[in-house]
Parts: structure tokens; sequence; C-alpha cells
């Protein structure tokens, strides 16, 4: 598994640009982007949140803004993105970045209120096992949000391809109570519960 974790960051990656694809708004896909992330803050509340694959930091930055939240907590595969996420997210707020995986998070059983997993399951190797750790780590009646690409809007390090019943059943089948699901351009945005 470190193998695996330091393979994918030995520079042949590159860095995502979600956080410049946010706040450039001449970027071709400002608009679908900050239009996703309003769907997710919607819904996103605290006190412990927690980003898996927080990539740049932009899902923690912006559930920072959120007064419900007082503690932030992300985790991502790439060092640089730690790095990147600690240095786009300088304010009052204290944020525990870890260097990891989605399908081994090192918290505590029911330590989260809400959990985003924004744009991340489509690159993790086992996304039964990311999903369970989700599911482990977040407090029953807790809230997890998921972003997924939407059936053929792929790239070449996407692992597997989405649906709606696709991404209902994991969640469904991890112990998630479905919520809310819909459609926003190329993406399935997915609200769920812990029961």
């Amino acid at each position: 598994m470190d193998k695996f974790i330091s393979d994918r960051n030995d520079g042949t990656i590159p860095m995502d640009t979600i956080w410049e694809r946010y706040f450039d708004i001449k970027h071709p896909k400002h608009k679908a982007v900050v239009l996703r992330f309003d769907w997710i803050m919607l819904h996103v509340y605290g006190p412990r949140f927690l980003d898996v694959g927080c990539s740049n930091g932009l899902g923690i930055y912006l559930a920072s803004q959120k007064k419900s939240v007082k503690e932030l907590y992300g985790i991502d595969v790439c060092k640089q993105a730690i790095i990147k996420a600690r240095e786009n997210n300088i304010n009052n707020h204290t944020i525990n970045l870890k260097y990891g995986l989605a399908e081994n998070l090192e918290y505590e059983d029911n330590f989260f209120d809400c959990i985003l997993m924004g744009e991340i399951l489509e690159h993790v190797m086992d996304d039964v096992k990311a999903i369970s750790e989700a599911y482990r780590v977040l407090k029953t009646d807790g809230t997890i949000i998921i972003t997924v690409p939407n059936g053929g809007h792929t790239s070449a390090d996407h692992l597997r391809i989405y649906t709606e019943q696709t991404i209902i059943n994991l969640a469904g089948n991890a112990g998630f109570n479905f919520i809310k699901i819909e459609l926003l351009m190329e993406w399935i945005l997915l609200k769920a519960i812990k029961i």
C-alpha cells in the first residue's frame, strides 16, 4: 500500500487544478465547478468536517466559511496537495491534514459529523473499502456528500464509471440511507445519512 502511495506522488501525476478552476472566473470550467461546490456546501455542517481526497484544500477552505464547522480535516494521497492545502487555508481554523488513502482512514470510529468525497471514488483502487471506511468514521446521523462523474464523463485516471444507480447501490450497501441525488452537468451529486 505504501508503495502505491509513493508511486502516485513521484511527480508523474499532475497536481489537481480545482482551486484555480474555482477562483479564476476566466477558466472555462469556472462556472461548473462553482455550481458543484455551491451544491456541496449547502449540505456541509459541523462541528467536525472531513474532506477525503482534499487535493489542494478547496473543500476545506469553503467549509471553513460555515459557522457550524469548527474542526477541519483532510486526507489525500498526494503530498504536494497536502502542502498546497495547508498554504491555501491560512485562517483562524485549525486544519488537520494527513497523507493517506481513502481506503484506510486513520481516524476513530464515529468521529465526523460530515464527510465530503468529491471526485475521488473513481480514482481509488477499492471504492467499496473507501465508502466503508467513510461509514466507519462518520457519526450516526452524520452526512456524507459524494460527487462522481456521470457515466461517460471519464478521463485516463478514472478506474471505473458510475451511474446514478451504481452510486446509490455503493452507498446503500455500505449502510447509508439515501437522501438526495441530483445530476448537475457532468456530475452525480449524492447526499446520504449514516443510519
